[in-house]
């Protein structure tokens, strides 16, 4: 049933040349049907890419995470793991500086500080990461603007 709503949306999608916003949990799902994702913690984008992209070389640490997590339907394949420990964070009460530092691997000092913006990279993704994509390595690109202007088609 679920597949066969899904192709209907996708159908539609193409017929009329609409746009969705789909909201999932489920990775496969999200793999399937999208053109580009965004990857949320604690209600803030740290990672938005074309699809492809985003399944193939993961840059946010959480997003890596993600998708090692994600059940493969494969057995002969390899997961590799990228275990996130600890708990999430309240949302009504979230850490300073990046809301993912208490659980991150890769966290510095910087990252319990400062709210890392929205980096433009070389292949037209945006992430948020001191780590992965600091600021300072894309100079001649401005952070993206925090108001999701960037996501218009």
């Amino acid at each position: 049933m679920q597949a066969q709503i899904l192709n209907l949306l996708l159908d539609l999608q193409e017929q009329m040349g609409i746009a969705f916003v789909f909201i999932s949990h489920d990775l496969g799902v999200v793999e399937h049907i999208a053109h580009r994702v965004a990857v949320m913690y604690l209600g803030r984008i740290v990672e938005l890419a074309p699809c492809e992209a985003l399944f193939a070389k993961p840059v946010h640490p959480y997003t890596e995470a993600l998708i090692a997590a994600a059940p493969i339907p494969d057995p002969t394949r390899v997961r590799l793991e990228v275990p996130i420990e600890g708990e999430v964070p309240s949302p009504i009460d979230p850490p300073s500086g990046c809301a993912f530092h208490p659980r991150c691997p890769l966290a510095v000092q910087r990252c319990r500080i400062e709210v890392p913006p929205l980096v433009l990279m070389a292949d037209g993704r945006v992430v948020a990461c001191h780590v992965r994509a600091p600021a300072t390595e894309f100079a001649a690109q401005p952070p993206v603007a925090a108001d999701a202007s960037f996501m218009r088609t």
